[in-house]
């Protein structure tokens, strides 16, 4: 499937859910490490300069940020996106 999608020029969309997933799941991890990881993933794949950007909507975009900036981070972060 990856492979499929990665023909296609989507298989970013993928490694971002597959990168949330993680994220998400990473219950023993500090919350100073839980936002290094979170900012990780917002550069990768949603930034303006993001390597993999994924399609999502600018108002998700920029609450995603927002919330990163005041340090306002939690597992669910990347829900709306």
């Amino acid at each position: 499937f990856k492979d499929f999608l990665r023909l296609r020029h989507s298989d970013e969309n993928l490694l971002f859910w597959i990168d949330v997933q993680l994220f998400k799941d990473c219950s023993a991890t500090p919350e100073t490490k839980l936002i290094e990881k979170a900012q990780i993933i917002f550069s990768k794949y949603l930034s303006d300069n993001a390597n993999q950007p994924v399609n999502v909507d600018e108002s998700v975009r920029r609450t995603i940020s927002e919330r990163l900036r005041n340090e306002e981070t939690d597992r669910s972060i990347f829900d709306p996106a």
